[in-house]
């Protein structure tokens, strides 16, 4: 079974620049309104969302029983850098929104592809919090038939599945990984310029590797 655990040490925002809100290019169901109203409230606010501007977050990183670190940076218009050591491995991988590269520990570069893309779509589109403020990425938002919010990243094949927990705050989220689940959870909430962000995150697909 394959453990990833990120604890945030260190979150930033820096300031978004006020100027009038561009028309959505996020599809909210309607159906999805109700919990993605529950969920911005639960987290602070989209005013307060929105204020946050680019993160850079830095935290230890676990895999395998290796424990590393991780660099990562996300803006509100779906662009990441995200730099993982662990160990004698080092990798990074840029997306800019629609493509992404990898510099391997080798340090040659390539393009991201297949799933890889579909993983930078995924975590830009959430990360960007797009799902709460649909002027952002590109994508579409549902419920699906247990009454789960469905995050479809615009040009991405597998969609995340979010779980709410009492708190209304996501607490579960599943995707395809290949043939096996990906199943991602959150815990100890902490607060970030006026918004609440997890500590650990923890993911799970059945690798023991």
């Amino acid at each position: 079974m394959k453990r990833l655990a990120i604890a945030v040490l260190v979150a930033c925002g820096a300031p978004a620049v006020h100027e009038p809100a561009p028309p959505p290019v996020a599809i909210v169901d309607p159906s999805a309104r109700t919990l993605l109203d529950a969920w911005a409230t639960a987290i602070g606010g989209r005013t307060q969302v929105a204020a946050l501007g680019a993160l850079h977050l830095q935290g230890r990183y676990t895999k395998g029983g290796v424990t590393g670190t991780i660099d990562l940076w996300e803006t509100p218009r779906g662009e990441r850098r995200e730099e993982l050591q662990l160990s004698f491995l080092h990798e990074l991988r840029v997306f800019d929104g629609a493509r992404g590269w990898l510099v391997d520990r080798n340090g040659e570069v390539r393009d991201l592809d297949g799933f890889e893309l579909d993983d930078q779509l995924a975590f830009a589109f959430r990360g960007s919090f797009a799902p709460l403020l649909a002027d952002r990425v590109p994508g579409a938002v549902t419920v699906d038939a247990k009454g789960n919010l469905v995050l479809a990243a615009a040009g991405g094949h597998r969609p995340e599945t979010v779980t709410l927990g009492p708190d209304h705050r996501p607490a579960r989220i599943v995707r395809r990984d290949s043939e096996k689940q990906r199943v991602t959870t959150f815990d100890h909430w902490i607060d970030v310029l006026g918004v609440a962000m997890p500590f650990h995150v923890h993911e799970d697909n059945g690798d023991p590797n």
